[in-house]
């Protein structure tokens, strides 16, 4: 997604304000894969991974709506799933 606004900025900015436009967004866009999945996934009791997946594989389906469905979606059946194994070793 990164890779449309940085090619546009080539074509539409001066060579000078392009080149600081791509040295700006190329590292806050690694950052932010690195720090979505930790903000989305705080507070919760699900394992960082799932949360991951969900971020990743969401966006990756759906785009930005997958983004915010897929971690709650694979959220939600860890959740289950959990309880159902918490259950089975109970009985």
């Amino acid at each position: 997604m990164i890779v449309l606004p940085i090619i546009w900025s080539w074509f539409t900015m001066e060579t000078h304000t392009a080149l600081l436009f791509t040295a700006y967004m190329v590292p806050v866009n690694l950052l932010d894969n690195i720090l979505r999945p930790l903000v989305m996934g705080r507070g919760l009791d699900t394992p960082m991974l799932i949360i991951l997946i969900g971020v990743l594989g969401g966006t990756i389906s759906y785009g930005i709506s997958g983004l915010f469905l897929g971690p709650i979606v694979l959220a939600v059946i860890w959740q289950l799933l959990v309880a159902w194994i918490g259950e089975r070793e109970s009985a």
